[in-house]
């Protein structure tokens, strides 16, 4: 009986020693113990973790020279590589800090969560660090920017090289490297990403902060405030990518909406219609006839590849969609291979190299493989995909769906908790931005995003695409007024302003 009321005190005062604050807070190294932390994450179940594991932040000198006058600082979190190990290895996580122009600047700052997932933040703020500071918010406000792990100069960098010397099982040899090099590709996935952010703002004895994320980093963004909702006063989802999309089965269909979301807009514009009459028609008739009768190495499903990019990036390139789609049927293909080279690089049975290194490939692979194709089968996608998709079409546009169920088959990254396929329930005001034609991230999926965030606000831009906040000034006025008041509602004026996409 001793023994039981001794193993409760012992509990009871971990408990304690984990609830802790920090007395005050830590402007240079701290460190903060690690875990998954509040609620009932992970299925009911809270993750328990040794208290000895703790996560330690250290500056450092940047690794790149940033193209801005403003103060740039960089460190490093060291993290257990996987936190359901007590003897868990140790990781690295690279850490900028875009210093706000005020000498007085506010207590809650912006952390930025990039997408991909695999792509790299600290990347964006070397190269585009002045663009940053064109954000008012920057005015009062510091922005962190986390290299996740397995990404950008974190260590270590999940790179796929493999991919882009032309081999045949290029990704087999690269799950085989990692492997030896004794990656556990188990632990790079959203959950532990999530765990990274809520223990760097321990770290840095952060008390309050936004997330702003984009495309897969709103995916985090939403796990953080369902795992770790303490100190997130606002967040910001740019082009939604919630965990209870149903990934494998919707991303080919999406795509497909989206052409059908250009087409139809086309068809209501008495000009446009009149120009281009029966648009999905010549679409499948061109595919047929190029996939028949390849042009060098283009064959018809890149005219799918090269639309999708075009939507992705619809402010500049959508308008020129109908007429691409006419230009093609009639067998004229100079804007064509033009957008293909400009926007692929490549042909359909290509992989587009990483020209500047910045991406992994090992980590999006394990975190699609762990956290969305482990939730569906390759029968279930196939069967959403002949019930929503003209029959010439459906090859093309799920090409990548089936090569990841393939490299899934092998790369060994384990099945998620059912929490991670399930809707994210919070209260914590958040700003919701999508693009009518989001072939990645669709409408859809905001909407689904949205339902139940109970201080939600969902904005739909007209004719816009993917990553709103790189290009649309009307997204980028709405995170401006959202995040000054984040407990009502923006005006949205300026999206029924937009108006539609005027063609070509």
């Amino acid at each position: 009986m001793k023994q039981c009321w001794l193993l409760l005190l012992l509990m009871l005062l971990w408990l304690v020693a984990c609830d802790e604050p920090l007395d005050e807070p830590v402007e240079q190294a701290g460190s903060a113990v690690v875990g998954f932390g509040n609620g009932e994450a992970r299925g009911g179940k809270t993750a328990v973790f040794p208290a000895t594991i703790t996560a330690d932040y250290t500056p450092t000198d940047c690794p790149f020279a940033a193209d801005t006058d403003r103060q740039v600082d960089c460190g490093t979190l060291t993290v257990p590589e996987n936190r359901t190990l007590a003897d868990s290895p140790t990781i690295e996580l690279a850490i900028g800090i875009l210093r706000a122009a005020s000498d007085d600047p506010l207590p809650d700052p912006v952390v930025f969560l990039t997408g991909g997932p695999g792509d790299s933040a600290l990347a964006d703020l070397a190269t585009a660090a002045d663009s940053w500071t064109e954000y008012p918010f920057t005015e009062t406000r510091d922005v962190i920017f986390i290299d996740q792990r397995g990404t950008g100069y974190s260590q270590p960098f999940l790179d796929c090289p493999e991919f882009d010397e032309d081999s045949e099982n290029g990704e087999q040899q690269c799950h085989e490297r990692l492997l030896d090099e004794g990656i556990d590709l188990t632990a790079y996935n959203t959950a532990e990403n999530a765990a990274d952010v809520a223990d760097l703002m321990q770290a840095l004895g952060i008390d309050e902060y936004n997330l702003l994320g984009v495309s897969y980093g709103t995916r985090l963004a939403l796990v953080v405030m369902r795992d770790h909702p303490a100190g997130v006063r606002a967040v910001v989802l740019d082009s939604p990518f919630p965990p209870n999309a149903r990934t494998p089965q919707e991303e080919a269909v999406a795509i497909w909406d989206g052409i059908q979301a250009v087409l139809a807009d086309c068809a209501a514009d008495p000009d446009c219609a009149g120009r281009y009459p029966d648009l999905e028609d010549k679409l499948i008739d061109a595919v047929i006839q190029l996939n028949e009768e390849p042009l060098g190495d283009l064959i018809g499903d890149d005219i799918l590849a090269v639309i999708e990019k075009m939507m992705f990036s619809s402010e500049e390139y959508g308008y020129l969609i109908p007429l691409l789609i006419e230009q093609v049927y009639n067998g004229e293909y100079e804007m064509f291979e033009e957008l293909t080279q400009e926007l692929l690089g490549y042909g359909a049975s290509q992989r587009q190299a990483d020209d500047e290194g910045n991406s992994s490939e090992g980590m999006y692979n394990s975190v699609i493989c762990r956290d969305e194709y482990a939730f569906a089968t390759e029968a279930e996608a196939e069967a959403e995909i002949a019930a929503n998709i003209p029959e010439p079409l459906q090859a093309g546009l799920s090409l990548a769906v089936f090569q990841l169920y393939e490299t899934c088959s092998f790369w060994e990254a384990g099945e998620a908790a059912a929490v991670e396929n399930e809707a994210v329930v919070s209260d914590i005001p958040t700003l919701v931005l999508v693009g009518e034609y989001d072939p990645a991230t669709p409408p859809a999926w905001a909407r689904l995003a949205v339902e139940t965030l109970a201080n939600g606000y969902l904005f739909e831009l007209p004719g816009s695409g993917h990553s709103l906040l790189s290009t649309n000034q009307c997204a980028i006025d709405l995170m401006e007024v959202f995040w000054q008041e984040p407990g009502v509602e923006p005006n949205g004026r300026c999206v029924d302003e937009l108006g539609e996409l005027v063609f070509e």
